[in-house]
């Protein structure tokens, strides 16, 4: 990780965070945190955006139904 980088999962993780994976890449910090540490995740500086998890399902197999 760049320092920058780590310097903010670090920050992030004071907040509560749990950073389970960093991309440096995609300029992203993946990880889990209490949906009630969202507003003291944002208030961290040089954070643009921040994404809840969303699930999904696909339909059952089958033959009519084109995946």
């Amino acid at each position: 990780m760049k320092d920058s980088t780590a310097e903010l999962a670090r920050a992030l993780e004071s907040q509560g965070f749990e950073v389970s994976r960093v991309s440096r890449r995609a300029g992203a910090i993946f990880g889990n945190a209490d949906a009630d540490r969202l507003d003291d995740l944002r208030s961290v500086s040089e954070i643009h955006e921040i994404r809840p998890e969303r699930s999904f399902a696909l339909p059952p197999l089958s033959e009519k139904i084109p995946q």
